[in-house]
Order: structure tokens, then sequence, then C-alpha cells
């Protein structure tokens, strides 16, 4: 019968049919087919309409999933007889094929692209085969968040980037911005595709390695998130970011605060929680949720309301958050105002010793206040600090700055060169521009106040140009630097 081509199979539907989507996948369902949103290893049939995504497309093909067009679905929609087998579908490798495969891949530079090439290998073996593979990935990937890797990720892409000329530099451009503004884990971010399928229900043991889930873009059900947020191979996450402006699920902050998944977790960026979330925190008293790194991407701009800093500021003394070693503020002294006043008048989050300052330029008016916080911590990281030959570039004023004797270290591993071209891309990573601007560039560094009392510094993957270390060497002795 009819029934049988499609029941029990998982299909997914993408394009312009003759009715609508809505019908077609209700004449699926009533044959017994599972009708989902995303193309995975799971997937049996692509049906296509007009105007099929690309993606899904280029996905199916590389799975080997069988493509339908409108046409020939319904044809075995009325049990018409056609050639539907599966013959070529990826991931009938042998358990040796594939542990060699992965053997290759671990030999290589971290980055998020070969992360993504880790996912099509396990997207695309049998479901029987991914244990194994997992079993075996699951101790080697962990040697990415170890500090030896990650000097040597820079080596590489600093080695690329001074032999690149005027090449292609987005290549590199975007692996460094990974490497100096994100932790290690953000290398192994959740796929679209796999956060699809947590949110189905599918169960794999691939999503063990998953380290980092961003949820600031994403648009799904409150239902959908929490049924990802507390799936139970969700086990190893330690980076989560929460919607900037998207209020979270009552469930999901209750799921922080309460499920193994984020006893581990490291780095939490709350997003907009909103005051009645943040006394869900707060209440938190007994909690194995607690993060080190706090991190309040989205608080920027100069305008924010009562309500809004009255969130930041229960954020600040919610006892959850007393164990945070590290605090990340965006651009925009005047939303965090009276977040900082609280944190040090209070002395809250007693282990802090880094504060990572994202901003173009300070705001002089604002400096005095950040002071208090200044004296707080040991390290001090810029990561948006960027050379500019003209005023505004906000470079002479970071060079103004005298920070406290307490701060030994300065991370400027991120440092830009800023074109001042009014053409986007005008602001490249430091290590592209010429020795001439290089030198000049650090030779100002070296002699301003903001190095008055530092004892190391990091500068990323210009630890490698011969140039730079040259400046140091001769400027600043004193200094210890490193990648």
């Amino acid at each position: 019968m009819a029934a049988m081509v499609f029941e029990g199979k998982a299909i997914v539907l993408t394009g312009r049919f003759t009715t609508s989507q809505a019908d077609l996948q209700q004449e699926l369902e009533a044959q017994g087919a599972e009708v989902t949103n995303y193309v995975s290893s799971r997937t049996d049939f692509l049906v296509t309409g007009a105007r099929a995504g690309q993606e899904k497309l280029e996905r199916a093909k590389s799975l080997g999933i069988n493509l339908l067009n409108e046409d020939e679905a319904r044809a075995l929609l009325r049990g018409e007889q056609l050639e539907v087998d599966r013959v070529g579908r990826l991931g009938e490798s042998s358990v040796d094929e594939l542990l060699g495969q992965a053997r290759g891949l671990l030999d290589r530079t971290m980055c998020p692209a070969l992360w993504m090439e880790i996912v099509e290998l396990l997207d695309a073996c049998l479901p029987e085969h991914q244990e194994v593979l997992v079993s075996y990935l699951e101790p080697q990937l962990e040697k990415w968040e170890q500090p030896g890797a990650r000097v040597r990720a820079l080596e590489v892409f600093a080695e690329q980037a001074l032999a690149i000329g005027d090449g292609d530099r987005e290549p590199v451009r975007h692996a460094l911005s990974n490497l100096s503004m994100q932790p290690p884990s953000s290398a192994r971010f959740a796929p679209d595709h796999w956060m699809g399928e947590m949110m189905q229900g599918v169960t794999s043991p691939k999503y063990r390695l998953m380290r980092s889930l961003d949820l600031r873009y994403i648009s799904a059900s409150q239902k959908m998130i929490h049924r990802m947020l507390t799936h139970p191979e969700l086990t190893g996450l330690q980076a989560l970011y929460f919607h900037a402006s998207k209020l979270p699920g009552k469930n999901h902050v209750e799921a922080l605060v309460s499920h193994d998944n984020f006893a581990s977790l490291e780095l939490f960026a709350p997003g907009n929680v909103g005051p009645f979330r943040v006394k869900q925190f707060t209440a938190a008293t007994q909690t194995r949720f607690a993060p080190k790194i706090l991190d309040l991407w989205g608080y920027s701009g100069d305008y924010f309301s009562e309500q809004e800093q009255e969130t930041l500021v229960a954020l600040a003394r919610a006892p959850c958050f007393q164990q945070v070693d590290t605090l990340v503020l965006e651009r925009g002294l005047g939303r965090v105002t009276r977040f900082v006043k609280e944190v040090t008048e209070h002395a809250l989050m007693p282990q802090l010793h880094t504060l990572v300052w994202r901003s173009f330029g300070p705001v002089v008016l604002g400096l005095q206040e950040m002071m208090p916080l200044f004296e707080r911590v040991r390290k001090l990281a810029l990561t948006l600090l960027a050379y500019g030959e003209y005023k505004l570039s906000g470079w002479d004023a970071y060079l103004g700055i005298v920070l406290p004797e307490s701060i030994e270290v300065i991370d400027i591993s991120g440092l830009n060169h800023d074109l001042a071209t009014g053409y986007h891309g005008s602001i490249q990573p430091m290590i592209f521009s010429t020795d001439e601007i290089k030198t000049r560039a650090f030779e100002q560094l070296c002699d301003s106040a903001l190095l008055r009392h530092i004892k190391h510094i990091n500068i990323g993957p210009l630890f490698f140009d011969e140039v730079v270390l040259e400046v140091f060497e001769r400027r600043r002795p004193d200094i210890a630097v490193h990648p």
C-alpha cells in the first residue's frame, strides 16, 4: 500500500509547492511520515518544490539523502511505483575508515572550520558508528582547550597572515578574530541543524561534543529551546549565550540553576533576562550553576532604563554569580555604571581578577567611574583596541589612561589597524599592516601612560612578528611579552 512508502520515514520539505506546504505536510503525516524542519543524518527524503533552499539541498546531497520533487512525492502518495531506494547514501564507511578520517582531522590546527568538518563526518556516518567515533573524539578534542594548542593555532595563523600579502585575507582574519575574542571552547559551537535536531528530541551521542551554545539569534518557541537545554546528551556545555532582547522562559532559568547540564558551565551571557527572571537567579542560593565568566553581551549604548539598571544590579547580587572571576563589559559606559558601582562598593564577585572591556574608545567622563573596577582586577583585556592615525579612532584616548598599579597584565591580542577609509573592511588585524605602521603603533604604545605599570602584555599573533618584538626589546625590555 502507498502508506508503506512514507510510514515511519523522516521527511523535510523545502521550496514552494502547488498547494501549501502545510497541506502537503498533512498528507504525508496522514500516511505515517514524520515531517521535520532540519536535514540530518536521520532524514529519509528531502521533498523539493520551486525555489528549494540551497543549504538544505547541499546538505541532503552531502549525506546521500534521496531527493524527491513534488510530482514524485505525490505519485508515491497515490501508490504509484517509483525507484526510491537509498543506494549511495554516505555513512557506509567502516569504523576503521571513520577513525582514520578523524585522526587526519585532529592533526590540523584548531579552528571553527575544522570543527564543521568533524560535524560533517559525524553526520555522514551510520548511527551505530557514532558512539564509537564520539568515544574516540571526546578525549582528543579536549586538547583544543589546552593553552599550548591555542598558542600553536596563533602561530600557524600568524605565519599565514605574514605571508599572505594582498591575497585573500578573509579566512585568516576570521580565524584570528575567533581566537582573540572567544574562549577556545567556542570552536566547538552547536551547528544550527544540530540545535534543530535536539529541539525535536533526536538522540545522538554526537551532542556530547558541543561546548558552546549560542541562542542570541535563534528564533524558536520557548518549549523547543527548553527541550534543547535539557537534552540528555548536552553534557559537556561550557558556554551559553542567551538572546539579548528576547526574554528567556521561566523554565529556561529554572533549568540553568537546577539541571546537571549546566554544572560545568564556565561562560554565561544572560542577555535581556528581565527583572522577573533575575529573581529566579537571586533565589537560587543552592545551585551547581556557578559560571566563572559573566558576559554582559548586548548591554551597550548610553541609554538604559531604570528597570534595566535594576536588572543588572540584581544580577551582580545573585549568589550564583559570586564565583565569577572574569567580567566582560560592552562599550557604552552609561548602561553599566550602576552595575559597576554595585560590584565595587559592596565587594561583590570576590574572585574577580580579569576585566574584558569591549570598547573602541574610552568615554572620558566614564573613566573615573570605571577606576574602582580597574582597581579590583589584575588583568585588563582590550578586545576592540584599534590603532588609528586620526583623532576619532580612540587610540590616543586609550594611550592616555593611567591604570592602577594593581593591574599587572594587559591583553591586546585582538589589536586592529583602523585604516579610516570609510569602507567595510577598513579595520583589519594589525598583523596585516606594514612594518612601518606596526613599528609606529608599538613605539607609541610602549611610551604611553597605558603601559606605565604593566609587567606582562599579551599580544596574540603579533608575538610571532619580529618587528613588534624588536620594538619591545628597545623601548620596554622590562615588560614580559606573551602570545
